[in-house]
């Protein structure tokens, strides 16, 4: 789902995820434009029966300036 100030992306298991990660799940990554901040968000479901073992890491990049006109001693 994309908005003007933010996106919501979905991952969910194929045959190839599964041959490596057997679990039935669904992943939603958020992003959003809030008071000039970046809100981040992670869901994680379990669609499975049996427990269903995860561990998560956010490495974000953003490169700045934003814009050919952005100003690098104005980021913040």
């Amino acid at each position: 789902e994309v908005a003007p100030s933010s996106t919501r992306l979905m991952l969910a298991p194929d045959e190839v995820s599964r041959a490596v990660y057997p679990f039935e799940f669904r992943l939603h990554l958020c992003h959003a434009l809030i008071d000039g901040a970046i809100d981040s968000r992670l869901e994680i479901e379990n669609r499975g029966d049996a427990p269903m073992p995860f561990s998560t890491g956010f490495h974000p990049y953003i490169r700045l300036p934003l814009t050919a006109a952005g100003r690098r001693d104005r980021a913040l």
